[in-house]
């Protein structure tokens, strides 16, 4: 569903007269598993299930109508919120019953940071991302390493294209002394980040 309010979205001029109603049809659609907690594709049996990586889909794909939307903006803002609490200094859980970092949350976590250019809390998520590569060049670990590398990459563009949108512009908190560099294409010694 994230995927196809994305497409509609970037492709408005292929979708003619029909694409306003089918957009907003799909932002009503998405709109409509948030619960006031956080997104809820797998109600199971009136039990919700939320999980970062939902919330972080439904944050990427809504965040362009959150300027002109007060309902969107207030889920995204709750969504935020709920992923806050499933992070660790090793990166994000699959929810806060689920601490436990892995590399799909944080990446997905690193999506939605990104989608709505806070760089302050995307930094470390992008530093926290890449403990989780492995000693194969490009792929990163995960239950399914295919899908854990796919969610890392997905995350790191986000990233990046996040830093073009701010002209590279960051904070982010040094690992070694916790100590803060502001300021554009900032870096640590031991960790480097990247800008356009």
């Amino acid at each position: 569903l994230a995927f196809a309010l994305y497409f509609v979205h970037s492709h408005a001029d292929y979708f003619t007269a029909e694409s306003p109603t089918l957009e907003q049809a799909l932002v009503d659609k998405l709109v409509s598993y948030f619960d006031g907690t956080a997104m809820d594709f797998w109600n199971y049996d009136g039990t919700p299930y939320y999980s970062v990586d939902d919330n972080s889909w439904a944050i990427w794909a809504l965040q362009p109508y959150a300027a002109a939307n007060q309902e969107v903006a207030a889920l995204i803002a709750t969504c935020l919120a709920y992923n806050e609490q499933a992070k660790s200094d090793a990166g994000y859980g699959s929810s806060p019953a689920y601490p436990d970092a892995n590399t799909d949350s944080t990446a997905l976590a690193l999506t939605a940071l990104s989608a709505v250019d806070d760089l302050e809390k995307a930094a470390p998520a992008y530093q926290s991302l890449l403990k989780f590569q492995t000693t194969t060049a490009g792929e990163y670990d995960g239950y399914n390493r295919v899908i854990a590398t796919k969610d890392a990459l997905f995350g790191l563009i986000n990233f990046h294209q996040a830093l073009i949108r701010n002209d590279g512009s960051y904070t982010i908190i040094g690992k070694a002394d916790e100590s803060s560099t502001t300021g554009s294409n900032s870096q640590t010694e031991s960790e480097p980040i990247h800008s356009a």
